[in-house]
């Protein structure tokens, strides 16, 4: 048999395998069944996560939604608040809530969740 392993971004191991009595693929064969393979997984993961995010759907408000978009182009939350005309203070509060929201442990991941989610783009 044959096995096309794949590493996901955030360390899930995931697979397609090729069994039978003998499995003999040229060297082009191969790369096209990898391929397709990579191809098949990536596809599945995304059927997988539209299902999630729609069971599991978070509700950020328009703000935070907006802080996170900011912040996913590199803005501090001083530049947040001076784009927004928000105190610093309540452009971090935004963020800390969306972060809470999301379930992230930090700034970046909460900017990455809600691209993965649709949030943000």
């Amino acid at each position: 048999g044959l096995a096309f392993p794949l590493v996901t971004l955030d360390g899930q191991i995931v697979m397609v395998s090729l069994g039978g009595e003998s499995v003999e693929l040229s060297d082009q064969e191969f790369g096209m069944v990898s391929l397709a393979s990579t191809y098949a997984i990536g596809r599945a993961m995304q059927l997988h996560t539209k299902a999630e995010s729609v069971v599991d759907h978070i509700e950020l408000t328009a703000r935070e939604r907006e802080c996170l978009q900011w912040a996913a182009v590199g803005k501090s939350e001083w530049e947040i608040s001076q784009i927004l005309g928000i105190s610093e203070h309540t452009s971090e509060k935004h963020l800390l809530n969306a972060k809470s929201k999301l379930g992230a442990a930090n700034r970046v991941q909460a900017v990455a969740e809600a691209i993965r989610r649709g949030y943000i783009s």
